[in-house]
């Protein structure tokens, strides 16, 4: 079937089923076909074509593109709160230079972080990010403690000349 557009007033067409995507045809924009009594928005002619189409003009995401976010779906178009931070960097640091099993913990709630935020469970992804934070600082604080005990330690052990 060959299909007529209306676009700014002006009659385009005809133009086959495949290729009314390509002539810019969203779901309000006029269309006529042969047999048809009056023009129609095209969601009523070919409600088929739409289906999971992205809306016209979605407010940009990361680098420009669409934003399919099912919060801005599901929130009358409106963006989703910032990602909160992973502490990811963190956490592998002190896994390495302080408290192994406090970073660990860190690095395991900081990985939730990101897969929360994607999946669009908001207050879980904060609750991982408190988490992660908190198992970081525990963590860095448990090695500046041992540190110290450490280097007390030598300074006695010299002192008292064991060393």
């Amino acid at each position: 079937m060959k299909y007529y557009v209306a676009v700014n007033g002006q009659q385009t067409g005809p133009f086959e089923e495949t290729e009314l995507r390509a002539h810019n045809v969203t779901p309000d924009t006029l269309i006529w076909a042969e047999g048809m009594a009056e023009w129609l928005p095209a969601k009523q002619v070919r409600p088929d074509l739409f289906v999971g189409a992205v809306p016209p003009n979605p407010p940009a995401g990361i680098y420009g593109a669409p934003n399919t976010n099912a919060y801005y779906d599901q929130n009358n178009g409106q963006c989703p709160p910032p990602q909160p931070k992973t502490w990811l960097a963190e956490s592998i640091l002190v896994t390495l230079f302080c408290c192994l099993v406090f970073g660990i913990l860190g690095i395991v709630k900081a990985a939730n972080v990101s897969s929360l935020y994607n999946q669009g469970q908001y207050q879980q992804a904060e609750e991982a990010s408190r988490e992660a934070g908190k198992w970081t600082k525990w963590g860095f604080f448990a090695g500046l403690i041992g540190m110290g005990i450490y280097i007390l330690s030598i300074i006695i052990l010299a002192t008292i000349g064991v060393y």
